[in-house]
């Protein structure tokens, strides 16, 4: 009954203040949503609403049942118009709000406790709003502080200065990524030219076939360094990382010495693992790194087929 009554308070707030109408509501066990017709929802509008809502908590308003016609209960100015006959049952919040409902709510607005707004997400043509009254306020409240102090913690600050200690860890992560991406690209450089150099080709008129097992390349290197190298004429390059069991099959584009999705697809049925590609390149991780090895032999066996 606490968040049923909670519902009709807050969809009233933000009828009287802003004239957004609840186009529908969901009372769940854990959180409750109302979906709210409005152009957009910034801030401001969830704590004035918010903000309503608990004063009318607060003062401990009676709220009655009250029965009538949908022409009795129109001329009383009820929230939201219905167009059914005979008697209706309508929720009355004393000198707040009136609206028709069936359900069972409080007696009094204070034995909702209070009232907390929560996450606001975009619904097609409406705005969905999550929100939770009395105990579930409380818990919820109770581990939204125990998240802060965790996370003060873990940052060596306050917790009014996590905001902004995160802030700046973010950008300081953001420009060391930058940095290693910059590295990274000049070692592929430089592992590219050396690869190219072992692998000649071996024929003037063949393609250069360079299978090549690194001891350790997360995913987003072995792309970098296989796009390196594909970006020479006439190249295939069949890459492994040892440790991570990450590969990477390429071939300059417009070359037609095989399809790169369709030879990671059929080495797969013979060792497990999971990903795809095109056909100038595909890549993937295997289930058991031990076997990247392996994978590339027969990923070369297949290419010569």
């Amino acid at each position: 009954m606490q968040q049923h009554t909670g519902q009709h308070l807050l969809s009233a707030a933000f009828s009287e203040l802003f004239n957004f109408p609840t186009v529908s509501f969901h009372l769940g066990r854990e959180v409750c949503t109302i979906d709210l017709d409005a152009p957009s929802i910034v801030p401001r509008h969830l704590e004035e609403a918010e903000r309503r809502t608990n004063q009318i908590i607060f003062e401990d308003r009676v709220v009655a049942v009250r029965y009538g016609t949908a022409q009795e209960l129109a001329e009383a100015g009820i929230r939201k118009q219905v167009d059914r006959e005979g008697i209706l049952r309508a929720v009355e919040v004393e000198g707040f709000d009136r609206q028709p409902c069936g359900g069972t709510h409080l007696a009094r607005t204070g034995q909702a406790g209070m009232l907390l707004t929560r996450k606001l997400e975009r619904r097609r043509d409406s705005w969905r709003l999550e929100f939770v009254c009395g105990f579930r306020a409380l818990a919820t409240a109770r581990a939204d502080y125990a998240t802060l102090t965790q996370a003060a913690s873990l940052l060596s600050c306050g917790l009014s200065e996590v905001p902004s200690v995160l802030g700046k860890a973010i950008e300081e992560r953001r420009t060391q990524h930058s940095a290693l991406r910059r590295l990274e690209e000049r070692l592929a450089g430089h592992e590219a030219r050396s690869l190219l150099a072992e692998h000649p080709p071996a024929s003037p008129d063949s393609p250069r076939l360079i299978v090549h097992m690194l001891d350790e390349a997360t995913p987003e290197y072995l792309r970098l360094l296989a796009a390196t190298l594909v970006a020479e004429s006439r190249v295939l390059a069949l890459l492994a990382g040892r440790s991570g069991g990450h590969v990477a099959l390429a071939q300059t584009k417009g070359l037609a010495a095989g399809d790169m999705g369709a030879i990671l697809r059929e080495a797969f049925k013979e060792f497990q693992g999971k990903g795809g590609g095109a056909k100038d390149f595909s890549q993937g991780t295997l289930a058991n790194p031990a076997q990247a090895q392996a994978f590339l032999m027969r990923a070369k066996n297949l290419l010569a087929t």
